[in-house]
């Protein structure tokens, strides 16, 4: 008997923790911020940014012909960096962020059978601002959808995915890689009643800037997802040593019900820089 591979029904983009208005974040090429005078402030990618915007327009290139929808799982913006007083982010006004992250987005949009299928969840406190979440205000410029956390219903119904940012674990577990995931694979089988989350196909997070997968069967998996930020400044304070993975993934969903989630990233900036000796 000849084994026939199953039609790919869906492919979903995942983005997450672009960080648009950090210094070693993608950024559009040139941005037009005005000032109370009524003058413009022309801002413009530093060396890093013109690395990393490179990888995101290779990226929007090789994206498929029509994507079902895309999930952007947090931290879509950097923030105001209020601990650090604005240091490494190259505005501390949120509206030119906001502005900003939709720009680097709405290419993507174009490349969408469905341009409103974008699906945005909550960030971390810290990036995202309490009031009002800039996932939201970048959702809002797009026309698209965002809940703090998301159930979306693929594979019209038949393939469910849940998504939040926040993944826990961090430097304290970094052995653990899978630990985390596993844990909320579990605790979701125990909250699958009808008022709970029901049955849930593959989770998605975010948050650590690195990647991993885990898959228990054709039809049930988790994965964290890279990132698109540099190392910062906080990372050193915090005695991180991981390198950050920069890219994007694509989750696959065949006729049959199966998936699979396929990561496209890279090391892109190095960590720091080597000192000169005399």
């Amino acid at each position: 008997m000849t084994y026939k591979e199953p039609e790919i029904a869906e492919i979903w983009l995942v983005l997450n923790d672009v960080h648009c208005g950090g210094e070693t974040a993608p950024m559009p090429d040139k941005v037009e911020q005005k000032l109370i005078t009524g003058e413009i402030r022309e801002i413009r990618p530093n060396p890093a940014q013109k690395v990393l915007n490179r990888s995101w327009k290779e990226m929007i290139g090789n994206l498929p012909d029509e994507l079902t929808g895309v999930v952007c799982n947090g931290d879509m913006c950097d923030g105001n960096n209020r601990k650090s007083v604005g240091r490494g982010v190259w505005t501390t006004d949120l509206r030119t962020q906001v502005k900003a992250c939709a720009e680097l987005l709405k290419p993507i949009q174009k490349r969408m059978k469905h341009p409103k299928n974008f699906f945005f969840s909550l960030g971390s406190e810290y990036h995202v601002v309490d009031d009002r979440p800039l996932d939201q205000a970048v959702c809002d410029e797009l026309g698209g959808h965002f809940q703090p956390e998301l159930l979306i219903p693929m594979l019209k119904g038949e393939f469910r995915v849940q998504a939040h940012h926040v993944i826990n674990g961090g430097l304290g577990a970094w052995q653990y890689r899978t630990t985390s995931l596993a844990r909320d694979q579990m605790l979701l089988e125990l909250n699958a009643a009808e008022k709970e989350y029901g049955q849930v196909n593959w989770i998605l997070r975010a948050h650590a800037h690195y990647q991993v997968t885990i898959e228990f069967s054709p039809r049930k998996g988790a994965s964290i997802c890279p990132c698109w930020q540099g190392k910062t400044e906080f990372g050193v304070r915090k005695g991180m040593i991981n390198v950050p993975r920069v890219g994007y993934s694509l989750l696959k969903i065949y006729e049959d019900g199966s998936a699979h989630l396929t990561f496209h990233s890279k090391k892109l900036l190095n960590p720091c820089k080597e000192v000169e000796v005399e």
